[in-house]
């Protein structure tokens, strides 16, 4: 694995995935996949709708599923 030494950004930013894998079971967890069985609408390739569909996932699986929101720093 390589290690990159790039510093904080120095502010939290939400791990969508780590909430994601101790939320909810999937076959895998990419994005499409988990907005998916969520069902939440995602066109794959579309920066608006990647930040989108990442939001809706966090507070759907911290609403639905009382998920803790991880965050990295």
């Amino acid at each position: 694995m390589l290690t990159f030494h790039i510093p904080s950004v120095g502010y939290a930013v939400p791990d969508v995935l780590a909430v994601a894998r101790s939320s909810i079971e999937s076959p895998n967890y990419k994005l499409l996949t988990i907005a998916k069985k969520l069902k939440i609408p995602h066109n794959p390739h579309d920066a608006e709708s990647d930040a989108n569909a990442c939001a809706s996932i966090l507070i759907k699986l911290n609403h639905s599923y009382g998920a803790f929101i991880v965050f990295l720093f």
